[in-house]
């Protein structure tokens, strides 16, 4: 499988496209229930979890109404309703102070979030078997500002974490964690967007070698092919 890392720019266009959609269905929850030709501003209905602002949205492959929704201060909501009602979690994501920007469901419905520390520099990965209601911080990662989260689509239990500080790799389904990007590199950190791919033949990937035998794909700057 291979990773590909993305600009800070495709971190922000997701993040506007969360906005937008949530912009979306407050209005169309508005058009639908009225039976004016008009509505009036202080008519808006909120749709949504409360708690804070929505970092992250992921479905659950296994069930098409199930989806789970991370906020910016450490709350995990799901909703089985395919979004219509939220339920907190509980306990839920064990730690506050933490932007719950990264959410990624397993073929066999294991949740994992990734995460970065509001006032500080750490973060981590939790990984939850029990429809996120539990989580346990995974090994090797702890203590990483955790902005991006990718699973192979050839192998479930193939994760990889970009972070401020590089790309970590997990081949266990998340329990343990190792650095795949030279530490202290000064081109490869402060990673805010990675994209997992099917393997491809290599006459059909752009792509050139460089010193430390990775590759860099001919997508767009500041992309590089991780290939595991």
């Amino acid at each position: 499988m291979t990773f590909i890392l993305g600009s800070l720019a495709e971190k922000i266009r997701r993040l506007w496209t969360i906005e937008f959609c949530q912009i979306f269905l407050m209005a169309l929850t508005v058009l639908l229930g009225a039976n004016a030709t008009y509505v009036e501003a202080g008519s808006w209905i909120p749709v949504g979890a409360p708690g804070g602002n929505v970092r992250a949205l992921a479905p659950d492959p296994r069930n098409e109404q199930r989806i789970y929704l991370g906020t910016a201060d450490g709350i995990l909501y799901r909703s089985d309703d395919a979004g219509v009602s939220w339920q907190r979690l509980s306990p839920g994501f064990p730690l506050r102070g933490c932007s719950l920007d990264e959410i990624v469901v397993d073929p066999h419905g294991a949740v994992f979030v990734g995460y970065w520390e509001i006032h500080g520099n750490g973060g981590g990965v939790a990984r939850s078997s029990d429809a996120g209601r539990t989580f346990t911080v995974s090994k090797g990662i702890a203590g990483e500002s955790v902005r991006a989260l990718a699973l192979a689509p050839s192998n479930a239990s193939t994760l990889a974490a970009g972070t401020l500080s590089g790309v970590f790799l997990s081949r266990d389904g998340g329990q343990t964690w190792a650095r795949i990007t030279p530490e202290g590199h000064p081109d490869l950190r402060n990673v805010e967007s990675l994209r997992s791919t099917r393997p491809t033949p290599a006459s059909s990937t752009p792509a050139h070698g460089t010193s430390r035998g990775k590759r860099r794909t001919a997508a767009g700057p500041g992309r590089l092919c991780i290939t595991a």
